[in-house]
């Protein structure tokens, strides 16, 4: 199923956004459509979010932008940012021991904190591929480990402020 990211339906406790001031830390936001939260124009907030179990986060087109003030983690998902959009997340996670994809592409841009990708378990797999002419990642920290596969092709570029662990 493809979702907009912007329909409560998509999702197990609603629309991810900021968190109400007083309350805390929220309760992860999770896509319940068993499929794909695409954002092609405007900008999401949240502050929480994890993909998971197959499902798929798009973030497609030049006005199309995501902005995670704390953890964005894939958990057996795939995110594709794409054809000039943009993100911006605190802290980027892929969870130890599952399969997940990230693909930036097409001269878009991802801007991130502590970054971690990796698996110890031979039967799990991350697979990141930054691609095209102005694609753009760049992490104030950034730890690949295990079985964890970087793609940088055809113009695309990353940068670690601080370290790039391998």
């Amino acid at each position: 199923n493809d979702g907009d990211w912007f329909d409560e339906a998509n999702w197990q406790i609603g629309v991810p956004d900021t968190p109400d001031a007083g309350i805390g830390r929220p309760l992860p936001a999770f896509i319940v459509n068993g499929g794909i939260a695409r954002i092609s124009n405007g900008e999401a907030i949240s502050e929480y979010t994890r993909i998971r179990n197959d499902s798929h986060v798009i973030v497609d087109g030049p006005t199309a932008s995501w902005t995670e003030f704390s953890t964005m983690t894939l958990y057996n998902g795939k995110l594709d940012i794409f054809n000039g959009a943009s993100a911006d997340f605190e802290r980027f996670d892929i969870r130890p021991d599952t399969f997940a994809e990230f693909n930036l592409l097409s001269g878009s841009r991802l801007d991130s904190g502590w970054t971690r990708f990796g698996n110890t378990s031979s039967d799990a797999r991350s697979v990141i591929k930054v691609d095209g002419t102005g694609t753009f990642w760049r992490a104030d920290s950034l730890s690949l480990y295990g079985n964890t596969l970087l793609t940088i092709s055809n113009g695309g570029s990353v940068e670690s402020v601080n370290n790039i662990g391998l």
